[in-house]
């Protein structure tokens, strides 16, 4: 029973720690592979700019 126990915790383990290095690194992956265009950049810097009236 113990050395069931040792494997099952194992490769839990290994499960949370894959998990977890997958979603941190997947999304910055994902940046570093597909960065965005200098259209699509000026495109979301005009979005995030405020409106002032006139």
């Amino acid at each position: 029973m113990v050395l069931f126990s040792f494997r099952f915790y194992s490769v839990v383990a290994q499960l949370l720690l894959w998990a977890c290095l997958g979603l941190v690194f997947g999304p910055m992956a994902e940046r570093l592979l597909n960065p965005r265009t200098e259209s699509a950049a000026a495109a979301a810097s005009i979005k995030s700019k405020p409106v002032t009236a006139v």
